[in-house]
């Protein structure tokens, strides 16, 4: 069974996503402190798929450890900060962070 977490935060919440792709199914939750958010719930059928072909389209296996964006011009870098990680089928782990710019 594959996993991806996600995290988002910055003042003043967070964001979090945790998703387990098992086959077929997909079983995900979400908590978010700025929209008082809780939810849990299973993709099935198209959405999974559609889920699977954007996971792919996003070459996870490609990343870096430390996401560092190539900026033309100086940005102010303390809006807010995320980090992913994503286990493949085969126990791979892949992760990444970084800031956020504006």
């Amino acid at each position: 069974m594959a996993k991806l977490i996600y995290k988002f935060w910055g003042y003043p919440g967070y964001y979090n996503f945790v998703a387990d792709i098992d086959g077929d199914t997909i079983k995900y939750k979400v908590k978010a402190l700025n929209f008082g958010t809780k939810k849990e719930e299973t993709l099935l059928g198209n959405d999974v798929a559609n889920f699977k072909k954007a996971l792919a389209e996003a070459k996870i296996e490609n990343w870096e450890s430390l996401y560092e964006p190539d900026y033309d011009e100086p940005k102010i870098m303390d809006i807010g900060h995320f980090s992913i990680c994503y286990v493949n089928d085969d126990n791979d782990i892949y992760f990444t962070n970084g800031d956020e710019g504006c």
